[in-house]
């Protein structure tokens, strides 16, 4: 039986075997674009572009970056601060208090919890606007401010949004300081 298998083997031996030869070329690798080190100069975080703001607004930015842990070598804190080094009072604003009032609004009304980050920096633009403006935390609007408040308010319940849509809980929060009693600094004395 031995000798029925020799000749295989023998022709097996003696085979050797080659790939067969390709038909189609390999393909170059092409340069890709050029990737950054994280360390060099150009990987810079680019600070924002804040010079349509407001001094006041800047000053409720820089409360906010703070209470979102950003640091004072933080790109977007030098930004607030170089805009804030050019300032003369960087007290905000009565409107963009009343803007903080509707977002934080805005924020109670999703569920937000007094942990969460957006509504930790809204506390704490609040709270700046507070230091400002008293426990309301901005002045009564003027009459005719309180009267577009109230018409934009009916004209969105007029659109279906109900008392607890976002939009109409951020007016009621604007509308809010023009519903409040007069302080007895307003009042006439008799």
């Amino acid at each position: 039986m031995r000798l029925g298998f020799a000749p295989v083997l023998a022709a097996l031996a003696a085979c050797t075997h080659e790939p067969p030869p390709m038909t189609a070329r390999p393909e170059l690798a092409r340069p890709g674009p050029a990737r950054r080190s994280a360390v060099t100069p150009a990987a810079k975080a680019r600070a924002p572009d804040l010079s349509h703001r407001e001094c006041g607004e800047l000053a409720l930015e820089r409360r906010a970056l703070t209470a979102a842990g950003k640091g004072e070598r933080h790109p977007e804190v030098l930004a607030v601060e170089r805009g804030l080094s050019a300032c003369s009072d960087p007290r905000p604003s009565a409107s963009a208090c009343r803007r903080v009032l509707s977002e934080n609004a805005s924020h109670a009304e999703r569920g937000y919890g007094p942990r969460h980050p957006a509504r930790q920096t809204t506390d704490a633009k609040l709270e700046l606007c507070r230091e400002v403006y008293g426990p309301v935390g901005a002045p009564t609007p003027d009459p005719a401010d309180c009267e577009s408040l109230r018409s934009e308010r009916a004209r969105l319940i007029a659109g279906g949004k109900g008392p607890r849509h976002p939009a109409i809980l951020a007016v009621d929060a604007e509308l809010e300081p023009c519903n409040a009693p007069p302080s007895s600094k307003e009042t006439p004395s008799q």
